[in-house]
């Protein structure tokens, strides 16, 4: 999921996060090679051109990242956190952001997916979730499996 924060607010998240983080990844490419750069060096130049922060779900953990969006792709630096559910919990109160679902009964499966139908089909919504939509897709052919 995007999320779209000014970037005081981004400088904000990424230095919080940060400093309870042990899982991070800090992924430099400068002309196709990895480049050995401090964390905050990175996101002073992720934030100087457009940027994107993701908000994603998986089994085990929350990952929040930030990066920089450039058409040419000659220089590309993105930061990855991973978080616990714990921290999660706190930067999803803190910054308001929204929660991320990855488990869904029978009828939410169904109401999502009618949802998603009725955007494609031009209803006058906001596009659904596409990480979400994955999860639900999941979770529907789990059903159908029997599972």
């Amino acid at each position: 999921m995007n999320v779209k924060l000014t970037k005081e607010q981004a400088i904000d998240l990424f230095n919080y996060a940060y400093a309870y983080s042990r899982r991070s990844l800090i992924s430099i490419q400068q002309g196709g090679k990895e480049i050995n750069i401090s964390f905050s060096k990175c996101l002073e130049r992720v934030l100087r051109l457009p940027f994107a922060i993701m908000w994603q779900k998986d089994v085990s953990s929350y990952t929040l990242s930030i990066e920089q969006i450039d058409g040419k792709r000659i220089h590309r630096y993105r930061i990855a956190i991973k978080l616990s559910d714990l921290m999660a919990k706190d930067i999803i109160e803190r910054f308001n952001f929204p929660k991320l679902q990855i488990e869904f009964t029978k009828d939410e499966v169904i109401d999502y997916l009618q949802v998603y139908q009725d955007w494609r089909r031009g209803a006058d919504t906001e596009q659904p979730d596409p990480t979400t939509l994955g999860y639900v897709i999941d979770e529907a052919i789990k059903l159908l499996k029997g599972k």
